[in-house]
């Protein structure tokens, strides 16, 4: 195995401002029940005994639905710490924030905006209900999810580097010393 850069992009919204977002089919967005956590193998095969564990700790995903199928799917994890595994790096959830994370949009809606419409629907339920502020992130070579939070408001706040070796090790370079929310 040989280890190879990866780029981590980092992105902040401060949930004053959140976009409108039209899709280009009509997609119902809500939170995701206990009961469906196998559901989400309609979007994307996953690990259920992972998933169930986040439901466990308290975390939230939230789903996009068209014509009665699951076709995306976004996780938020609201306490504790959450580990940010392309750069290799843990962070404190702190009070007001939350951490978008594990998102994914069925290959078939692709380009429809679901994604998107799926993080202001986030963005809009935790500003009603006081929070302040939302992190979320990807690699460098993830265009289209860049694209995605950008429509969602998003702004890019760091950028972060590590060596990977396989999907599970990253190891991170020396970076950005200072993170806003410390």
């Amino acid at each position: 195995m040989r280890f190879r850069l990866v780029t981590t992009l980092l992105y902040m919204h401060d949930l004053r401002a959140i976009p409108e977002v039209q899709t280009r089919v009509p997609v119902e967005v809500r939170r995701l029940g206990p009961d469906e956590v196998a559901r989400l193998h309609e979007v994307w095969p996953v690990s259920l005994g992972q998933m169930r564990k986040r439901l466990k700790r308290g975390d939230a995903c939230y789903v996009a639905v068209l014509d009665g199928r699951l076709v995306c799917y976004d996780w938020v994890q609201t306490t504790g710490w959450h580990w940010i595994q392309p750069a290799g790096r843990w962070r404190r959830v702190r009070p007001g924030d939350l951490w978008i994370y594990h998102a994914r949009t069925a290959d078939s809606v692709r380009g429809c905006r679901i994604q998107p419409r799926v993080l202001t629907e986030i963005l809009k339920q935790f500003r009603e209900r006081g929070w302040q502020r939302a992190w979320i992130y990807t690699t460098a070579d993830n265009v289209a999810s860049q694209r995605a939070q950008a429509h969602a408001g998003f702004r890019l706040d760091r950028v972060w580097r590590a060596l990977r070796l396989g999907q599970r090790v990253a190891v991170p370079l020396p970076g950005p010393a200072h993170f806003p929310s410390e």
